[in-house]
């Protein structure tokens, strides 16, 4: 079974989003910050990671991101904005197993994207 990490803030974006994966058949764990992913994912790494760009923690997402992915290679990141920085564009360039979805989340893309994931 997929294992899919959200990590956001706007607690009803998250459970909806929860909510609507649950529903596809994923395990689905979600956190508010990047610390507390950050503890649960350290032992238990997920296959997809949901996260805001910008979420309360001592590390930044990318950060979380780069630690989670030494974890497991095959990790696949989708990064969700209410904006797009020249940063997140120039950290999602090229690199296949991240993407990026502004705000409001599109939903259907996201379950799209870890759709794929299963074939």
């Amino acid at each position: 079974m997929i294992t899919v990490v959200i990590v956001e803030d706007d607690l009803l974006a998250s459970m909806a989003l929860c909510q609507l994966l649950e529903g596809e058949g994923l395990c689905v764990k979600t956190f508010a910050s990047t610390d507390s992913a950050y503890a649960e994912c350290s032992v238990n790494p997920p296959d997809v990671l949901i996260a805001d760009w910008s979420v309360p923690g001592d590390m930044t997402t990318p950060q979380l991101v780069e630690h989670l992915h030494r974890l497991n290679p095959a990790l696949r990141v989708i990064f969700a904005s209410g904006y797009e920085s020249d940063e997140l564009r120039g950290l999602t360039a090229g690199q296949r197993w991240m993407s990026y979805v502004s705000k409001p989340l599109p939903f259907d893309r996201i379950v799209e994207n870890i759709r794929d994931l299963r074939s």
